[in-house]
Parts: structure tokens; C-alpha cells; sequence
């Protein structure tokens, strides 16, 4: 099997024009000074939990500040834009993949805190300026590909070692439906999930000269033809479960933990998600396939911490984040 790893820019950026942001923490009046941090965390989540138990630690050791952990929320990318346009930043967010090519105007650069130069040079093209500037704190680099259940696979007798093409993929999923499970797992309700599903499968079908194309606003819609086409022939053969417009994240990842599902098109973090359902769950990763065979992985930014570059607590948020590196 060849493999290959791409970084993937997106398709599309959101274009912000506000270019000035008021300042956000607050102190109250007996002196305790608390900021704000949108996690875009679920709530209950393992890794919420993991950050509010290391937010503790922080505040332990820094006595008069607080940090507020904020949930994430089914319009988490649109809270952040809110209050960046109502000039009212967080002081501190997640990036969620953007740190650079969204959100460099609001956040303050980090490359000469002291533990920049431990950053993996595996992060440099999703994260950095060419001058090396970089705006946030990787705390998961996202490893995007599929990720199956192993005992369904081996039920319907599928190597998942043997799927490089969508052809290969295609009869795998039909040995699934017959055997009266789901072959991939997705749903409209968080346009996350179908986002993903999007961006991953189409990654492939497009060369560097037709992502340049669309750098430049240019967009041949018989390349993305074929993306959409093998997404609506699962849809037709009855491949995706079938509460797709109903289901939460909750929901699909419980069928994989549940054995019955085969493939969710998510990065590696979601993993530890599926877990808490089923602690027991038989869980793989595999590169994406592709119309030639030629599999790969994509490897980006995911949960980042950046701080705003007009926070009234900024050194607080920078002193937070070093802890975090820590």
C-alpha cells in the first residue's frame, strides 16, 4: 500500500473585516480576575473534563484568577465570529484548524514563548506564517482518516487493510448492509460531522493545480462531481444510517461503539469519544482510500488554544497557555 500525507487547506475561508477587537476578561470586585475560554468542548466530554482538571491545577497555583471554560455548542464557529465582530473576543479559544488563516488578526503570536521551539515541524504548514509567526498552542494535532470497528469488519470477513480504492470500499460496505449493519456513520443535525465527511473524501480528487484554482477563486464543479457522486451512491444503496438527518455526534458514535457501525469518517481524537460508550469497543484507524489506490492520511490543526491579542487579562492568557505547554 503506498501512503501519502497531505496538509489540506479548505475549500473555502469566511472573509472578516473587523479589525479591532475591545478588551474581554473582567475583574470582580474583590480582585479575582477571570477570563473566558470557549473550549469547543462538549460538555461531559473526556477531554473537557482533562482540561477543567488541568485549569484547576493553573488556578491552584495562581490564586485570584478564573478561568471559565465554555462548552461547546452547535453553533460553536459561529459564537467565536459573534463575538469577534461585536469586538467582545474570548480571551482565550480554541482555533479549531484556524489559527492562522482565520484568526490571525485577534490573536497574539506565540513563537517566542519558551516552549516554541519544542512545536513539530509535522505543524508547520498548517500553523505557521513562512516567517515562522504562529498564533496558538497545539494541544491534539488531528490525524484524519477512517475509523472502524473491527469486530463488524471481521464479521462481513473485510481486511481493512485491503480497502485502497473506493471500488474496494463500495463491496465492503455491501457486505455490511447485508449483514444488517451500517457501513458509514455521518449525520446532518452537526454540520461538523458532515463537513468532514466532505472535506476528507474529496481531498483526493483534487491536484495541486486545481487547488490553486480554487486559492483563486476558481471552481470546477466537474471535480467536485465526483466527490458528491460517491457520497450520493451510498446514500442510494442504503449505506448511512438511517436517523442520518436526526442523529447527533451522541448518537453515531454510539453505533460504533455498539458494533453497529463499520466506518466513521473522523480524526483519531473521536476514538476516545466512541470509548466512553463501550470502554471495550474494538477500534481501528486506516488511511482514506482513494480512486487510485494511493491511500492517505490528513494531518492539521485541531484543538488549539490562541489568545486575544486585546485581551484586558493577556498575560494571564499567555501564562495559562505556557502552563498548558507545560
Amino acid at each position: 500500500m503506498k501512503s501519502i500525507i497531505k496538509g489540506i487547506a479548505a475549500v473555502a475561508a469566511c472573509a472578516m473585516t473587523v479589525t479591532g477587537l475591545a478588551a474581554c476578561g473582567s475583574s470582580s470586585a474583590s480582585g479575582e480576575k477571570k477570563l473566558d475560554f470557549i473550549t469547543g468542548m462538549a460538555t461531559g466530554s473526556v477531554h473537557l473534563k482533562t482540561l477543567q482538571s488541568i485549569t484547576d491545577a493553573f488556578e491552584k497555583e495562581n490564586p485570584g484568577v478564573k478561568i471559565n471554560l465554555i462548552p461547546s455548542s452547535q453553533d460553536f464557529t459561529q459564537d467565536i465570529k459573534v463575538r469577534l465582530a461585536a469586538r467582545n473576543a474570548p480571551d482565550l479559544w480554541n482555533t479549531h484548524g484556524w489559527s492562522r488563516d482565520r484568526y490571525a488578526d485577534f490573536l497574539e503570536p506565540l513563537q517566542n514563548r519558551s516552549w516554541a521551539g519544542k512545536m513539530k515541524d509535522l505543524t508547520k504548514e498548517a500553523f505557521m506564517e513562512d516567517d515562522g509567526t504562529f498564533y496558538a498552542l497545539p494541544l491534539d494535532i488531528q490525524v484524519t482518516g477512517v475509523l472502524y470497528n473491527k469486530d463488524v469488519l471481521d464479521k462481513v470477513g473485510v481486511d481493512p487493510n485491503s480497502l485502497n480504492t473506493w471500488d474496494e470500499f463500495n463491496d465492503a460496505c455491501a457486505k455490511v448492509k447485508e449483514a444488517g449493519l451500517t457501513c458509514v456513520v455521518a449525520g446532518g443535525k452537526d454540520t461538523a460531522i458532515a463537513g468532514d465527511l466532505a472535506d476528507l473524501t474529496a481531498s483526493a480528487w483534487y491536484d495541486d493545480a486545481e487547488l490553486k484554482n480554487l486559492q483563486s477563486g476558481k471552481f470546477d464543479s466537474s471535480v467536485y462531481e465526483k466527490e458528491s457522486g460517491l457520497i450520493e451512491g451510498w446514500k442510494n444503496n442504503g449505506y448511512f444510517n438511517k436517523d442520518y438527518t436526526s442523529a447527533t455526534q451522541d448518537d453515531i458514535e454510539k453505533l460504533m461503539a455498539n458494533g453497529q457501525a463499520a466506518f466513521y469518517f473522523r480524526s483519531n481524537l473521536h476514538s476516545a469519544q466512541i470509548e466512553t460508550f463501550n470502554p471495550d469497543v474494538n477500534l481501528g484507524f486506516m488511511a482514506t482510500p482513494t480512486e487510485s489506490g494511493d491511500r492517505y492520511v490528513t494531518i492539521g490543526e485541531d484543538w488549539a488554544v490562541g489568545a486575544s491579542k486585546t485581551g484586558k487579562n493577556k498575560d494571564i492568557a499567555l501564562k495559562y497557555i505556557d502552563f498548558l505547554a507545560g
